[in-house]
């Protein structure tokens, strides 16, 4: 506490002070992290005396680490080389469900996403399903709501929305708005596995609806410059989010994402 209360917040950012099973040795904007094991820890010392975490943004180049063993442990392995590294006799991959869900906002708040058939004709076009089947491999899992499956209160009776591109275009003809209707669609590349594969997917989904309907405008970002925009509520049309929970409460979702007074949804006049 008297380190924290005596340093304001920018130097905090850069200067840890780690009271847990590891301090800080060294830290590298857009480098590594170098940790040492903290014997004096209360819990006792943790198991491995050195951690080095590496700053890798190019899938391939982590997974070619992991194989020729300069790497014990990465993230975010391309579905397509899972069965590959298990082969390896090297290393294997484990697939498990996380406690955060990515999800594409429509703003409703500015046009033309505040027109509710446009939202709705977009959640019929998109596909979701198909495309967790190729972009992931099957791998991904879908939920219906913004309460992850893990969460109290989740209800897995909520029922997706169909992929039906008939009934988007009638919605979309519908909906009053002069055709085509044209949309922004502001996504990420570089954080999460196959973000910038998904994005892409789902924009092409939406574009078979037929040019004479709707023509969605790509705007890709580094992750960085994205949630300084988002952030801001610069971002119309449709938007990539995703959360996680540490709770496992339907309040930590509800409330942050949807209150009117918090950050993803700012106050527009």
């Amino acid at each position: 506490p008297k380190f924290y209360s005596g340093h304001p917040t920018a130097y905090l950012q850069s200067h840890a002070n780690g009271t847990g099973p590891y301090r800080l040795v060294s830290w590298v904007k857009d480098g590594d992290v170098t940790l040492e094991a903290n014997h004096q820890y209360w819990a006792g010392a943790p198991a491995f005396d050195k951690v080095i975490i590496r700053t890798v943004p190019e899938a391939s180049t982590r997974v070619s680490a992991l194989l020729s063993g300069q790497a014990d442990v990465i993230v975010a392995v391309p579905a397509e080389q899972g069965d590959m590294i298990n082969r390896s006799g090297r290393a294997r991959v484990e697939h498990v469900t996380s406690n955060r869900f990515g999800f594409w906002r429509l703003n409703a708040h500015v046009a033309p996403t505040n027109n509710m058939k446009l939202r709705q004709a977009v959640n019929y076009a998109a596909n979701i399903g198909e495309l967790l089947r190729t972009v992931y491999s099957g791998l991904g899992e879908r939920i219906s709501t913004v309460i992850g499956k893990y969460h109290f209160g989740y209800d897995p009776a909520i029922p997706f929305s169909p992929h039906d591109p008939d009934k988007a275009r009638k919605l979309l003809k519908e909906s009053g708005l002069p055709l085509p209707v044209t949309v922004n669609f502001h996504f990420i590349q570089g954080r999460y596995t196959k973000d910038k594969d998904m994005g892409e997917g789902i924009i092409g989904e939406i574009n078979k609806l037929g040019s004479e309907y709707i023509r969605v405008i790509p705007h890709l970002y580094e992750a960085g410059t994205f949630y300084s925009q988002a952030n801001a509520g610069k971002l119309d049309g449709i938007i990539f989010n995703s959360w996680g929970n540490w709770m496992f409460d339907a309040d930590i979702d509800l409330g942050p994402l949807w209150h009117s007074k918090t950050t993803p949804t700012p106050d527009y006049p």
